[in-house]
């Protein structure tokens, strides 16, 4: 599955989804409209809560938010900073001008200095652009985008810049003021959405993936798990003992593959159903989550983007603090 798109299709993606963006938000000025989208916004709020998220305590929700937001921009840092170099040095403006950007946005975010519109032009651009310019779409940038909706929908913590200006009189307190003003105030409601919304996407399009997979005659085998795990390039630390274990007992290898290739279908196929379902379901899903990436990320290291791997496991703990 690509999470990217081939040069010249990025801006168009970029535009259809900048369009949709604006799209909602202005039919959900529109009062005939507006009850729709209040319905589908309260449908998933209930959700939120019947998935374990009932936030009590708002100012602590925000710093939560605060924290996750400042840990997503520092990884994104981490990230581009190397690649900004390595464009500097070979002078091509092109990947000079991408990094830039991404590290100007991760920067606003550590600090919370406009939130809801860094956050968005984030989301938007970080897969569909800067990735696809940088010859370097994947899973990573997909996850950042995914988390970025959930920083636009409840862009409110006591932990950021905007915090501050906003309580400042003047100029530029009013112009803070004025660009959180079509947010309203923090809600229990809008918590809940901005946690569900991310795991309804990445959900999704787990979901498509394992659709897909089911398509593939090593998937349906149970053979994939066992294949990568004796990979240099997916499992660079411990491919060797895998292998040594697939030619002592070739049959229990199998078997082991076959129950974790399927464990990873029902993980993909029943996220959403199993975190609604109860708390020990919902620790399945996180766990596996954890652990999949975990294997996920080993062959990203390769690319300098290794610390990727841990945006999942952010977005676990996430869920968990609820």
């Amino acid at each position: 599955m690509a999470f990217g798109l081939a040069l010249g299709d990025h801006w168009h993606a970029l535009t259809v989804g900048a369009g949709v963006t604006v799209g909602a938000l202005t039919l959900s000025r529109v009062p005939g409209f507006a009850a729709c989208f209040s319905a589908i916004y309260n449908w998933i709020a209930l959700l939120g809560q019947s998935a374990g998220f009932k936030p009590d305590d708002l100012n602590r929700e925000g710093r939560k938010f605060g924290l996750l937001r400042a840990l997503v921009g520092m990884l994104v840092i981490w990230r581009y900073l190397p690649i900004l170099f390595s464009a500097m040095a070979g002078g091509d403006a092109v990947p000079i001008a991408m990094a830039a950007a991404a590290l100007t946005c991760a920067v606003l975010l550590v600090v919370g200095l406009f939130v809801p519109i860094v956050a968005l032009v984030l989301g938007l651009s970080i897969n569909l652009v800067i990735d696809t310019q940088l010859s370097n779409p994947g899973l990573g940038s997909l996850l950042v985008a995914i988390l970025c909706t959930g920083f636009v929908l409840y862009p409110w913590s006591d932990w950021s810049v905007d915090s501050l200006l906003s309580r400042r009189p003047g100029f530029v307190g009013g112009v803070v003021r004025a660009m959180y003003s079509p947010w309203g105030t923090p809600s229990a409601s809008a918590a809940c959405v901005a946690r569900m919304v991310p795991f309804l996407a990445y959900a999704a399009i787990s979901l498509y993936s394992s659709w897909e997979h089911l398509r593939d005659p090593m998937w349906r085998a149970g053979d994939v798990v066992g294949f990568l795990m004796v990979m240099p390039l997916t499992n660079p630390k411990m491919y060797e003992w895998f292998s040594m274990a697939a030619g002592t007992w070739p049959t229990l290898y199998h078997w082991v593959s076959v129950f974790a290739t399927a464990g990873m279908i029902v993980w993909q196929m029943a996220m959403l159903p199993m975190v609604l379902l109860s708390k020990y379901s919902r620790w399945f899903v996180i766990l596996w989550g954890i652990s999949f990436f975990h294997r996920v990320g080993a062959p990203a290291e390769h690319q300098n983007a290794g610390c990727f791997r841990v945006h999942p496991v952010g977005l676990g703990f996430h869920q968990l603090a609820a």
